[in-house]
């Protein structure tokens, strides 16, 4: 509310205004019984106290009426202001929840992207690991299987098919830790009601 709206609706203020046309209304009879005492009238009539003017009263309520709808217009000013600043900040943060859930989104496609990456590289080198395993060179092609060299051959093979993708593996491993921490991330930070709670 203004200032000057907050004196017109104050305690003290009203008060004031009671006590002096109290004190008015006193001061009139004060003075009307001085005259009769002082200057009386003819045939002993007293004087008489005037009554509140009429242009007064009009003004009065004039003026409340006035206080009245500045001070609904101030309250619908202040309710519109704050519904303003409510509806701009419950904007605010679903924009901000949209962006962080949509970097969340980038994040977990980036991730996604690399471990197919790695997932196809793994598969590729299972191949190339199993067709060795298969077709032997043509040294080791004629023994049979359960040759010392061919099953050397076979150790040989299958140990440079893991060390050749424990990487992978091991990346593909922290990729999965990564998109379950973002999972719950995205979980945590749900979007609030568009309608911000109306």
């Amino acid at each position: 509310m203004n200032p000057v709206l907050d004196i017109v609706w104050s305690v003290p203020f009203l008060v004031g205004m009671v006590v002096g046309i109290l004190g008015q209304r006193g001061y009139c009879w004060l003075k009307a019984r001085w005259e009769d005492r002082h200057h009386p009238l003819p045939g002993g009539a007293r004087h008489r106290i005037g009554g509140i003017s009429r242009t007064w009263l009009g003004g009065l309520l004039v003026l409340f009426v006035v206080a009245y709808i500045l001070a609904q217009g101030e309250q619908t000013h202040r309710d519109t202001v704050a519904l303003s600043e409510q509806t701009a900040q419950c904007q605010a943060d679903l924009i901000a929840s949209i962006k962080r859930g949509r970097e969340i989104g980038n994040q977990n496609d980036k991730l996604s992207i690399e471990q197919r990456e790695l997932l196809a590289k793994i598969a590729d080198a299972l191949g190339e690991w199993v067709q060795r395993l298969i077709v032997l060179p043509p040294e080791l092609a004629d023994l049979p299987r359960t040759d010392p060299r061919v099953e050397q051959y076979g150790l040989d093979v299958s140990r440079v098919f893991f060390d050749r993708t424990a990487k992978y593996r091991e990346r593909s491993a922290e990729i999965i830790a990564e998109q379950n921490r973002l999972a719950d991330e995205r979980a945590k930070n749900e979007l609030p009601d568009p309608r911000c709670g109306q």
